[in-house]
């Protein structure tokens, strides 16, 4: 379904009270293929839709997409929460990898020897 904006044809139904002005609105055929309980027509075949109760379905669709909001949004949260984790993590381990180093070059220093005479 799409909304569509358009203009009756009054010069082909001019019994029928179309207003003058461009409407705006759903074609009554996609509203039928989708929720038919939504669509009447009449004796002529002429469809139409009943916009009073397309309210009703729009506020359960909107209760849906709410909820699966709520749902990725936890969801995001929680892969985020992990991914945090596990950067920490690898910090942590390029941090003490790092030390490791500088406390192993200070050693050297401190004692006043060259490390690569050491370790050749």
């Amino acid at each position: 379904m799409q909304g569509v904006s358009y203009e009756w044809k009054r010069e082909e139904y001019p019994d029928w009270g179309f207003k003058d002005s461009r409407q705006i609105g759903l074609l009554a055929q996609d509203v039928e293929r989708v929720i038919p309980e939504l669509v009447s027509a009449d004796e002529t075949g002429y469809k139409a839709v009943s916009y009073n109760k397309l309210t009703a379905v729009l506020v359960e669709a909107v209760k849906e997409l709410k909820a699966e909001n709520e749902r990725l949004r936890k969801r995001l949260k929680e892969e985020t929460l992990k991914q945090q984790s596990q950067i920490d993590e690898l910090r942590a381990l390029i941090v003490g990898s790092n030390s490791y180093r500088v406390s192993d070059n200070d050693f050297g220093k401190a004692r006043g020897r060259n490390r690569s005479k050491l370790y050749p």
